[in-house]
């Protein structure tokens, strides 16, 4: 939020690998603006599927749809002090063999009775 990117330096870089709605997008660009931090380096960014589909925006089913974080995601993309990557680092040969791994490995303790990775209910 602008509390916090204010106790940055100017020369300090945010990166945002984890969830967008971590990072205020409106404070973020607001400090870009203002050059009180040096740029951002985002993999992904709040509300994303309306970036993906904006036509979203126009359905009935968006009522929780917020046009004023779209239009800032835009400007962020935008900005020439900011670095906007897509957010798939799982996508490399290595992270999808983990999964399968991990997948196989879920499926042969359920089948010999011992499963593993157990999420348990709150």
């Amino acid at each position: 939020n602008a509390k916090n990117i204010k106790l940055l330096k100017p020369t300090a870089y945010v990166i945002n690998t984890s969830r967008g709605g971590l990072v205020d997008g409106e404070a973020l660009l607001r400090a870009l603006q203002n050059n009180q931090i040096a740029g951002a380096g985002l993999d992904v960014l709040e509300d994303e599927e309306i970036m993906r589909d904006p036509v979203l925006l126009f359905s009935d089913s968006c009522h929780d749809c917020n046009i004023r974080t779209s239009l800032v995601n835009s400007m962020l993309i935008d900005n020439p002090k900011t670095i906007v990557t897509p957010h798939n680092a799982f996508n490399t040969t290595e992270a999808i063999m983990r999964i399968i791994n991990t997948s196989l490995e879920n499926l042969k303790g359920f089948v010999n009775g011992k499963p593993t990775n157990i999420v348990a209910p709150k």
